[in-house]
């Protein structure tokens, strides 16, 4: 007596070639969910500014220099062009 083997047959309702963004989704809340979690744990680096009240600026003393930046992207440094 032979086997018979399931037929398989092949759906020929074509879904337009669209994929299935469901799983992509739920990895996507998942990460969303985990670093809002996970940021108000992390330490960042930051800069204290001053409020720019009683601050002192030393010149350094010497020739100027100028540095110039044009529309065409041409640079002058001390009113010479640089290549």
């Amino acid at each position: 007596m032979k086997k018979k083997f399931p037929s398989f047959e092949i759906d020929t309702i074509d879904a337009g070639g669209l994929i299935n963004l469901t799983p992509l989704l739920d990895v996507l809340f998942v990460v969303l969910i985990f670093f809002i979690l996970i940021s108000p744990l992390l330490s960042i680096d930051h800069i204290e500014l001053s409020s720019g009240k009683n601050v002192t600026l030393e010149v350094a003393s010497g020739p100027m220099i100028s540095l110039h930046v044009f529309k065409d992207n041409t640079i002058h440094l001390n009113n010479k062009e640089i290549p």
